[in-house]
């Protein structure tokens, strides 16, 4: 058993099962301690209170929300994602309990650096992962699975978006050997 830790969740894989669990991180120091701050230094309470009352209650997605359920939230988000469009770029996740804990298929990490597989899927895409490059920028969000890259971090709005639009494409495309082949073809021409 390996574990992986990320901004909002923990990873517990499992090789030898061929699975991954997802459990969510919930922030609470993060979630409380800018308000806890705000409300110190505000000259009356009643202000504090108000500013505090509107950062809790009022602005959703407030700072407060993300940091105690985008974990919650990305672990629905894959499996209801997954459902619906089983889509052939997601490592699919199997199980939920309401976002609490995901169970996913495991799979290699995939093997490049991170500038190889960005290249090659603003190519692919014509710059479409431009929209959310936090997730198709980084390597450790992709694995290999019976030759063809998948993606395993799509709990994001944005990503499923990017995946709906181009994930096919992408799917089908994809070659770990790209970079030889770019530079076979800038020889050859």
């Amino acid at each position: 058993m390996q574990i992986k830790k990320g901004q909002d969740r923990v990873v517990f894989v499992f090789p030898s099962l061929k699975i991954v669990i997802k459990l969510p991180i919930i922030h609470l120091i993060l979630a409380f301690y800018p308000e806890l701050l705000r409300v110190a230094f505000r000259k009356s309470i009643r202000t504090g209170l108000k500013y505090t009352r509107e950062y809790f209650l009022m602005r959703r997605p407030s700072p407060f929300w993300r940091a105690l359920f985008k974990g919650l939230h990305d672990n629905w988000g894959e499996f209801c994602f997954y459902q619906k469009t089983k889509n052939v770029f997601l490592q699919p996740s199997y199980f939920s309990f309401f976002g609490f804990l995901n169970i996913q298929l495991y799979g290699e990490l995939y093997p490049k650096k991170d500038e190889d597989i960005w290249r090659q899927l603003c190519v692919i895409t014509n710059d479409g992962t431009m929209n959310n490059p936090h997730h198709f920028r980084k390597s450790c969000n992709f694995c290999f699975y019976k030759g063809r890259l998948r993606i395993l971090d799509y709990g994001d709005n944005k990503t499923q978006k990017v995946i709906s639009r181009y994930g096919v494409k992408i799917f089908n495309e994809f070659t770990l050997d790209w970079d030889i082949q770019k530079t076979k073809e800038r020889t050859l021409a």
